[in-house]
């Protein structure tokens, strides 16, 4: 262990009074100690630093694991942090990040068609919800990303107007134009599962299969990304890091979350213009399209029913379970595009990898209408940079991300994409 130079030490014994200064102190007092002590030693010299106030013991670790995973893997084998560097090079820690009730709010707009004044309405309430963490140029960029439909000429600028006071022009943000979507077809959804294969039978059909769940993270992730590529994962959605594919090797297992693409550079811009590691910016061309089925009875309340709720119900008195639903659903896809891979969520779920690299991309998206049209997710379509669950890996409450199926034939083949 290094010895703890005494402007360290210095600091460590003058930490700021104004509370508005200290979280920033802490972060970057994790990313000076991690590179002298163990994490469990940092820990306590913090904790120490700051006796007087115990309210701030959550956050002294949350920053000492920040500073672990940056800019390297986490932890060695033995659990000691490998390298570290200050947290502020890290895009994960923001001070004024936007909080995740908000950011569920970005990503729930009412759906196109369920009536024009609730996505209007939408609009204003997230212009007045971002006003407080981003400037009026960021807010307007993150609404039009986010919207289930093209804003109508002003619309955005209207609502920014309203919330933050000042005037902004369309030439200041991008609207990309979204495609239009199908609606879920029940009963020929319905007819699928009734008549198709069922997890064991997609088990069956796997090419290779692992007796134990010890290396299936390693193994899966060199067939689906054989090259030294730059990849990211995450152990949860908001703690990640991009880094190349050898530097991860003995750690994926842990990880719950990884872009099921490449990416070109370790950082970039966040719509918000925030540096960050895991961007839609920095995200290479899509690789892999992956397509999820989760059909649940209930919605979040646990208590409305879904349109999904006589279907899942129908199908359990069958004994057909959702995931034999999943199975049957992605086997059929797989007489439209190859399927590599089929994942399981580690919840209700199945994660299904189809080969994207070098398909144009008009029949993806062809293909993509054809899921929707079976109750596939839309959402993983629209951010080619969107996290999904890691094979092999493991959820934040220890669940098991098993790989049902995988046939390496339909892999992207050792190169790098274009």
């Amino acid at each position: 262990m290094k010895e703890l130079p005494e402007s360290v030490q210095e600091q460590l014994r003058h930490p700021p009074k104004d509370t508005t200064k200290l979280e920033q102190w802490i972060h970057e007092m994790a990313a000076g100690l991690i590179l002298y002590l163990p994490p469990e030693e940092a820990i306590l010299m913090l904790g120490q630093a700051l006796w007087r106030q115990p309210e701030h013991h959550e956050e002294i670790q949350r920053a000492i694991r920040s500073a672990i995973r940056s800019p390297d893997p986490p932890m060695d084998a033995g659990g000691s942090a490998k390298n570290a560097a200050s947290v502020e090079s890290n895009g994960n820690y923001q001070p004024k990040s936007i909080p995740e009730s908000i950011l569920q709010r970005l990503k729930s707009c009412p759906q196109s068609g369920s009536g024009e004044r609730r996505v209007h309405h939408w609009f204003l309430a997230m212009a007045n919800a971002l006003r407080h963490y981003v400037t009026a140029v960021e807010a307007a960029q993150l609404i039009a990303d986010n919207a289930s439909r093209a804003p109508k000429p002003g619309e955005i600028e209207d609502a920014i107007k309203k919330a933050y006071g000042e005037i902004i022009h369309s030439g200041d943000f991008t609207v990309i134009e979204k495609p239009t979507w199908p609606e879920p077809d029940l009963q020929l959804t319905d007819h699928c599962v009734i008549n198709g294969i069922g997890l064991v039978d997609l088990w069956d059909e796997s090419h290779l299969r692992w007796n134990s769940d010890e290396f299936q993270a390693e193994e899966g992730i060199d067939i689906v990304f054989p090259a030294n590529l730059l990849l990211s994962c995450g152990i949860t959605q908001e703690d990640f890091a991009t880094r190349c594919r050898e530097n991860w090797r003995g750690h994926l297992h842990r990880y719950a979350f990884i872009v099921p693409s490449p990416m070109t550079a370790v950082r970039g811009k966040t719509t918000s213009g925030k540096l960050s590691e895991h961007t839609k910016e920095a995200t290479g061309p899509r690789t892999y399209l992956v397509i999820e089925f989760d059909f649940e009875e209930f919605k979040k309340d646990g208590l409305t029913e879904t349109i999904w709720a006589p279907w899942v119900r129908k199908w359990r008195a069958f004994g057909i379970s959702t995931l034999d639903a999943c199975a049957a659903l992605l086997w059929h896809l797989a007489q439209y595009e190859r399927l590599v891979m089929v994942v399981h969520s580690g919840g209700k779920s199945l994660h299904g990898w189809f080969l994207a690299l070098g398909r144009p991309e008009n029949e993806l998206l062809d293909f993509m209408r054809v899921a929707v049209r079976y109750g596939a997710d839309k959402a993983l379509w629209n951010n080619p940079g969107q996290f999904v669950r890691l094979p092999g890996g493991r959820r934040e409450n220890g669940a098991f991300q098993s790989i049902y199926y995988i046939n390496p034939q339909n892999a992207v083949v050792n190169r790098t994409p274009p």
